[in-house]
């Protein structure tokens, strides 16, 4: 048996097996790694949506008052999510994948939703250096709050689906029905 080991064709044999088996356990360990990365970033996510929901609420406290502001509010992330999802994709199971695709489809429509308030904001402080007067703003009022009411919505029930992922249970975000 001592023989064996000390021929050079085993021994580089096994270190290139042992290397080789090194290599994918490292390999292996990144990916849960990045999965664990990806959960973080969604969380992260909650405390932007947090945020974004608290602006949401003070803008409709402003239009309450006869204000309005065409703030824009910062876009979620969703690139790196894609980004990690797509790394990781092997190893998450079908209630993962799926769910993190419907949080990205819920950020994406929620960044629409906030843009289209923004542009519309824009289009009430333009007709009130214009023509203050003008019927047009009011109504510009009325879908700018109909959008931020809608958006304030969504962004509870993104906060909500968050909450399911993070809490180790994509599987209830599929059963998920919006209001």
């Amino acid at each position: 048996m001592n023989d064996f080991f000390n021929n050079a064709s085993v021994t580089a044999f096994l270190g290139a097996f042992f290397a080789f088996a090194l290599v994918i356990v490292t390999d292996r360990r990144r990916l849960y790694r990045k999965r664990l990365v990806l959960r973080n970033v969604i969380a992260d996510n909650g405390d932007h949506a947090h945020f974004k929901l608290d602006s949401v609420q003070r803008n409709l406290e402003l239009v309450s008052t006869g204000n309005i502001t065409p703030a824009p509010i910062m876009e979620f992330p969703v690139q790196a999510i894609q980004q990690l999802q797509l790394e990781v994709v092997d190893i998450l199971n079908a209630n993962q994948n799926q769910a993190i695709s419907s949080l990205l489809y819920w950020m994406t429509e929620i960044d629409r939703q906030l843009n289209k308030a923004a542009e519309k904001a824009e289009a009430v402080i333009s007709f009130e250096r214009r023509d203050p007067e003008n019927p047009e703003k009011q109504h510009l009022y009325g879908e700018y709050k109909d959008i931020m009411e809608e958006s304030e919505k969504n962004l509870n029930n993104v906060l909500e689906l968050i909450g399911h992922y993070v809490s180790g249970h994509p599987e209830l975000i599929k059963e998920f029905t919006h209001e």
